[in-house]
């Protein structure tokens, strides 16, 4: 496979690991967080699976040319 599809695939696998953080301290706020950074993590987590969802789809295209 080419490189920068593999460079792709474990991009993904790090910006998933980091949403499923990201989504357990939503689940369960560490200490001292108040509603605005519930907030913004809160977007922060959707704007990354969009992200996520679009690197998945550019994998998807590349490795299927």
């Amino acid at each position: 496979m080419k490189e920068y599809i593999l460079r792709m695939q474990t991009e993904e696998k790090e910006l998933n690991d980091r949403i499923n953080k990201a989504v357990k301290a939503l689940q369960n706020p560490p200490y001292g967080i108040d509603d605005m950074g519930l907030h913004l993590l809160s977007k922060q987590i959707d704007a990354m699976k969009v992200y996520s969802d679009v690197l998945h789809k550019r994998i998807e295209y590349e490795v299927g040319k």
